[in-house]
């Protein structure tokens, strides 16, 4: 009897599944990373400086956007905080910027946006600050 010989199949058909796969994970992946390290400013309304000034326990507890210019630096103590004056809406406002909060070096005449969250003590504390 003679023998046929089978022919291989093609390897080829074999990697476009594997090459989907590899596609949706990394897309998985890029949309996860996104999600991580957006930034948080969208949620926060923007802070309304005179009745910030005129009322400050009625805005405790909620949280703020604030693009504002350093006017000087009031306090700073490595590793545990620091305390900015900043120019607001033409309204002179403290910001306290606790330890753990990161960012880019604050310095005076300089613009920055800063999330804050007013506390039970009419202090506004950064949340997060970025320098655009």
């Amino acid at each position: 009897m003679a023998r046929r010989t089978r022919k291989k199949q093609s390897t080829s058909s074999n990697q476009l599944p594997i090459i989907i796969g590899a596609l949706c994970a990394l897309g998985l992946l890029a949309g996860g990373y996104f999600i991580l390290t957006r930034e948080n400013s969208p949620t926060a309304t923007e802070l309304n400086a005179k009745t910030y000034i005129s009322s400050p326990g009625s805005m405790r507890g909620s949280s703020f956007s604030i693009k504002a210019e350093v006017i000087k630096k009031l306090h700073y103590e490595e590793g545990v905080r620091q305390v900015v004056h900043v120019k607001y809406d033409n309204e002179p406002i403290t910001i306290l910027i606790p330890a753990e909060v990161t960012g880019p070096n604050i310095n005076t005449q300089q613009e920055y946006t800063f999330i804050v969250k007013a506390k039970n003590d009419a202090w506004l504390v950064a949340k997060s600050y970025t320098d655009k």
